[in-house]
């Protein structure tokens, strides 16, 4: 490689934009919706999942341990981080990485570089799915 061609590369990795899933470490999640799938194979919303969309209010994600903090609850969740997220993948984490499990159980963060500061999650267990947004708090 021409050493021209290394100056560029070497402007290019130092310039280039933070990645938003790794440099914001903390997201502060609301949720917005939550839906389960219904006995008749439709969506739909219940006591449950509006039980379940407001437990997810003020959830905080820590992307770099993969800890899942609920205003409720005194201790966080420990999930096992699966894919770290950047500019253009999701977060995932997953509560037990057994594949049975993780099909079924995960919470995924979407921060990326397109969505211009619009930070998203989705977190489905078994038959139940909660979404909404998240804002960095680090």
């Amino acid at each position: 490689m021409s050493d021209f061609r290394l100056l560029l590369l070497m402007i290019f990795v130092v310039s280039a934009p933070p990645d938003p899933a790794r440099a914001d470490r903390l997201f502060r999640c609301e949720a917005k919706d939550a839906v389960v799938l219904g006995a008749d194979g439709r969506i739909e919303r219940t006591v449950a999942t509006e039980y379940w969309r407001e437990s997810h209010n003020n959830m905080i994600v820590d992307t770099s341990t993969g800890a899942i903090r609920y205003p409720e609850k005194a201790e966080p969740d420990r999930w096992e981080i699966v894919q770290a997220g950047n500019a253009s993948n999701d977060f995932v984490v997953v509560p037990n990485p057994a594949p049975s499990m993780a099909a079924t159980d995960f919470l995924r963060v979407r921060a990326w570089a397109e969505m211009k500061g619009t930070v998203l999650f989705i977190k489905y267990g078994l038959s139940m799915m909660i979404t909404g947004t998240c804002t960095s708090i680090q």
